[in-house]
C-alpha cells in the first residue's frame, strides 16, 4: 500500500514517536511510506529506512489552502491509499485535502482527552464522512469523542506502542543508572512516563 503518514510536530513528543514507529514497522512490512512534516521537523532526523520518502509543507494554521493543495498533490502523484494525520493542522490540511482527493482512505489519530474545539472547522474535521476513521489511543480519548457527538462505530481503540528492545527492564544495569542520577539504592522513586498535555 502507498501510506502517506502526515504530521505537523516540529518537535519531538511521544505522539512523534508513534509516529517514526508506525512509519518504520509499515516500511518494514514492505508498505511505501511518505512522511509529511514540516521542513523543521525533527522527527525527520531519526527516519533510519531510506525506502521511507520525506516531504514537506509549511503547516500555516487550520485553514492552511496552500498546504492542502499540496498534500493532495502528493495523494494524486503517488497514487496514496491512506492519508493517516497526528496531530491538529496536519488533520485541518488533510481534512480539506480529503474534499478534492477522493480516492484515498483518510484517518486521523486522537491523543488528547480534550473537548474537541469550539470553531466550527474543529468540529467539522472529526465529524465529516470523509474521515474514514478516528483512531483513539485508549478509552478515554474514544469516550470524550462520543461525548463531543462523534458515533462510536467510527472510532477504533489503538494503544501505542513501545520499542521492547530499547526499553527492556532484564536488560537495565540498574546500579549504572542509578550511579548516573546520583541515587542511593534504598531511595524510593516516582518517575512520570508521559507528558501531560
Amino acid at each position: 500500500m502507498n501510506i502517506v503518514e502526515i504530521t505537523n510536530a516540529t518537535n519531538f513528543s511521544g505522539g512523534v514517536q508513534q509516529v517514526l514507529i508506525l512509519c518504520e514497522g509499515l516500511a518494514k512490512k514492505g508498505h511505501n511510506i511518505i512522511l509529511v512534516c514540516d521542513e523543521n521537523a525533527k522527527i525527520k532526523n531519526f527516519i533510519k529506512n531510506p525506502k521511507i520518502k520525506i516531504k514537506h509543507l509549511k503547516f500555516k494554521g487550520s485553514f492552511d489552502i496552500a498546504s492542502a493543495l499540496k498534500l493532495h498533490k502528493i495523494i494524486r502523484e503517488n497514487s496514496i491509499d491512506i492519508v493517516h494525520a497526528h496531530h491538529p493542522y496536519a488533520h485541518s490540511v488533510m481534512f480539506i485535502s480529503s474534499l478534492i482527493s477522493k480516492n484515498a482512505i483518510f484517518v486521523a489519530t486522537r491523543r488528547v482527552i480534550h473537548p474537541l474545539p469550539p470553531n466550527p472547522l474543529g468540529k467539522m474535521k472529526y465529524k465529516t464522512r470523509r474521515l474514514d476513521k478516528i483512531i483513539a489511543v485508549c478509552n478515554a480519548v474514544k469516550e470524550r469523542l462520543v461525548q463531543d457527538g462523534i458515533s462510536p462505530d467510527r472510532i477504533e481503540v489503538i494503544y501505542s506502542s513501545t520499542d521492547t528492545e530499547k526499553f527492556n527492564p532484564d536488560k537495565i544495569e540498574k546500579g549504572k543508572i542509578l550511579n548516573e542520577f546520583g541515587i542511593k539504592p534504598d531511595e524510593k522513586l516516582v518517575a512520570l512516563i508521559g507528558n501531560y498535555s
